[in-house]
């Protein structure tokens, strides 16, 4: 901890005291932290907020965020005596957090607002050492995936209970009154859990039965029939407890007959078992995490605001879902009111003694804004977002239809990233890049640009903006078609690598472990798109190989359209292999092959000299690799 800095600003001394400036050191990072070049000296008590990306208000900050809406509240009803000095941080990890605690003291706060839990997963993992794994280990090569949960949330608690009780002892000690905003997930309408499939702890028996049963909700899919779609989550269950999709599925079954505590236990259940190191991509609030929060609270003089049970005293069946969220936890501009409108009730009555209805200050907090083009900004940035990280079609296309809601200029920004999209060029040399950035702006959301060397074609969230926009570009679908044609038919390159990004990536992953650098394939599916304008053979060659596979594997099969092709024999070297796609399993357009690789026993074990990078691969074991893949006419 830097004695002069706090942040990225650091201190100068006026003749009115010390205030805080923006630091050029930090510039890289002051894209992470609220938009203000100075933190200026106390005039006014003081609340400091630390907190985590939702704290910063991400998709709508510098523009909108919980600071300016908690501000507005606290003037309204204490006259002006309180000011909030932001410090939340996206990003923030716990042991950030608790040196940020300790630095923003300097400030001299009256009390300080912790809102942060959806990082910590993060400083598990980082916290683990050669004897923790070695303990992981021993669980791991018993197959006991109860036992590697109870370690890791036993470690997850003792983290935050030690840094509840710094936090409480340096309150005290400074006499600062510290309240904890526990997030909440979106339970309902964040979806990460069909590619979770780890074989290491389950009989050949039954990863036979869960082939089957998978195979039965696949054809269930669009069936009507709740109760049976059901029967196979519980079954799905049954056969492996520690996967989380059986767990996803019967929460929303149980959604739909009306039984909202059983959707929510379930919900709960499958947003936990991913803390076997399967979801570090993603920022959550596990249950082990907000109990122990509480549990921590308990024994010291924090006091807390508890988003999960505010959320469900406010919505229509208390699960929470896109009316709150924005994505997996970022909060809308709906949650952001309500969150903020319960934290300025609580500090209210314990720091000025009384009581403001909550309705009051909720019908205040809605006047707040935010302006309708942030709003819809957030909107259409929150689709790219969901888009780019897997979700379905229908909540990309909610989000592209609120920002149109909100303002409907917003169909220009929406229509040209779909033309970006669709270039197969990168995006900082693209014309419509340049548009965007010049008319719409990047500070509200850093992810227009694309990862390095991973631009996306962005299927699902351009044919949601096709939709969206029709009315007002009623022949924009057609002309993406001709554009894509362009841009990507293997008829006008004669031969396309499918293994670049706008092929072989629907959307972005991450997973802990080793990369290698040919394509691994973490799932039992892999999917790549083949874009033909005039429909004639074509020739695929792939070069492909399964990791530790035996003579009784199961073959690869490839699926064109969902119609199977061929199958290859699974074999633990590379093999080519060549064969021609004929017109009738063809589309003009976008065309989408499909690989199942097959599922089996692994026979291989841990040695106890292993890295969590070993087991992290051992628990999400890679079920294909491909060399090269090329199509050709």
């Amino acid at each position: 901890m830097n004695a002069d800095v706090i942040g990225i600003w650091k201190e100068h001394q006026t003749d009115s005291g010390s205030s805080y400036l923006r630091d050029n050191a930090f510039q890289n990072d002051w894209s992470l932290w609220a938009d203000h070049s100075l933190i200026p000296p106390k005039t006014r008590k003081r609340i400091i907020l630390l907190g985590e990306s939702v704290a910063r208000g991400y998709f709508f900050d510098p523009y909108y965020n919980p600071a300016m809406v908690l501000q507005t509240l606290l003037d309204t009803n204490c006259d002006e005596e309180f000011e909030i000095t932001d410090l939340a941080k996206t990003d923030l990890r716990l042991v950030e957090l608790r040196d940020l605690f300790r630095e923003s003291l300097k400030l001299d706060p009256d009390a300080i607002i912790l809102f942060a839990g959806n990082n910590w997963i993060t400083d598990l993992y980082m916290s683990i050492d050669e004897k923790d794994a070695e303990n992981i280990i021993i669980s791991l090569n018993g197959k006991s995936i109860n036992g590697i949960r109870n370690f890791l949330e036993d470690r997850i608690k003792n983290l935050i209970h030690e840094a509840l009780a710094e936090f409480d002892y340096l309150s005290k000690e400074n006499k600062v009154k510290l309240f904890f905003i526990i997030p909440e997930y979106n339970l309902a309408d964040w979806l990460e859990y069909e590619d979770h499939f780890s074989s290491f702890h389950l009989t050949e028996d039954k990863i036979s039965d869960w082939k089957k049963v998978i195979g039965q909700v696949e054809r269930q899919k669009e069936s009507k029939n709740v109760l049976k779609v059901l029967d196979l989550a519980e079954k799905l269950i049954a056969i492996d407890p520690g996967n989380s999709y059986g767990y996803y599925l019967a929460g929303k079954c149980y959604r739909k007959l009306g039984k909202t505590e059983d959707a929510l236990f379930f919900f709960r259940q499958a947003r936990d078992w991913t803390i076997i190191l399967k979801s570090i991509g993603k920022p959550k609030i596990l249950s082990v995490i907000h109990d122990a929060i509480i549990s921590a609270a308990q024994q010291t003089d924090i006091s807390i605001i508890n988003l999960s049970q505010i959320f469900k005293a406010n919505t229509e069946d208390y699960i929470p879902d896109k009316n709150i969220f924005l994505d997996y936890c970022h909060l809308n501009a709906r949650g952001i009111q309500i969150a903020m409108s319960y934290t300025a009730q609580k500090i209210i009555s314990i720091l000025k003694e009384k009581i403001i209805p909550l309705q009051n200050l909720i019908n205040l907090s809605k006047e707040t804004g935010p302006d309708k083009k942030v709003e819809a900004k957030a909107h259409a940035f929150a689709a790219i977002h969901n888009a780019h990280y897997g979700q379905k079609y229908d909540i990309v296309l909610y989000h592209c239809q609120q920002a149109i809601l909100a303002d409907c200029q917003i169909t220009a920004f929406l229509k040209e990233y779909a033309e970006l999209a669709t270039l197969k060029a990168p995006n900082l040399i693209c014309k419509q890049y340049e548009n965007i950035i010049k008319n719409w702006g990047e500070r509200q959301y850093g992810g227009l640009n694309h990862q390095k060397n991973k631009k996306l074609m962005d299927i699902i969230l351009v044919k949601a903006i096709i939709k969206s926009i029709k009315h007002e570009y009623p022949n924009f679908e057609q002309y993406i078609k001709m554009l894509r044609s362009d841009q990507h038919a293997v008829n006008n390159f004669g031969k396309i690598n499918l293994l670049e990004s706008p092929y072989a990536l629907p959307h972005y992953k991450f997973f802990l472990g080793k990369r290698v650098q040919f394509f691994e394939e973490l799932a039992s599916t892999s999917s790549f798109f083949l874009v033909v304008s005039k429909i004639i053979p074509v020739k695929l060659t792939i070069i492909y190989r399964i990791p530790d596979a035996i003579s009784n594997y199961e073959n690869v099969r490839l699926r064109v359209n969902n119609r199977e092709i061929s199958t290859f024999s699974a074999v633990s070297t590379w093999k080519k292999t060549e064969l021609v796609i004929s017109t009738e399993y063809l589309l003009a357009g976008v065309n989408i092959l499909t690989i199942q690789w097959p599922v089996h026993l692994r026979h291989s074990v841990l040695n106890i000299n292993s890295t969590i990078d070993d087991i992290a691969d051992f628990i999400n074991p890679c079920f294909g690799q491909i060399h090269e893949f090329y199509a050709s006419c």
